[in-house]
């Protein structure tokens, strides 16, 4: 991704290994280190892997709230929370001034996206 001067801003890719049990991204910034995305309940993410095996169900939006966070190493960075159940509201988290707003906030939508919530 650039930004709009065209120099490269970051990236983000989903880790398809990890993403089994638990939707984990990863974002990377130029110069820093990377920062991990994953579910915050391992439960959650487990029921809603089952909900979509559910016949009928299973085609529904899932109902429930889900959040992610965002870690350096083991430092928490920051949090992306869904508030409402069956609209895309979202509060977006930042603890790390370092971490570019336009990178995070496509990242926020791809979690929208491409986690087919």
């Amino acid at each position: 991704m650039t930004g709009p001067d065209g120099r490269p801003i970051g990236l983000f890719t989903k880790k398809f290994g990890k993403s089994l049990l638990r939707s984990t991204w990863l974002l990377e910034q130029p110069g820093q280190r990377s920062v991990s995305i994953t579910e915050r309940s391992g439960g959650m993410a487990l029921f809603r892997r089952i909900w979509d095996f559910i016949p009928w169900i299973g085609d529904s939006p899932f109902p429930w709230k889900y959040h992610f966070e965002f870690q350096r190493d083991s430092e928490h960075v920051g949090s992306f929370e869904k508030k409402t159940r069956f609209r895309d509201h979202y509060v977006i988290s930042l603890d790390d001034d370092s971490l570019d707003r336009i990178l995070v906030l496509a990242q926020a939508i791809a979690l929208d996206a491409l986690q087919a919530r």
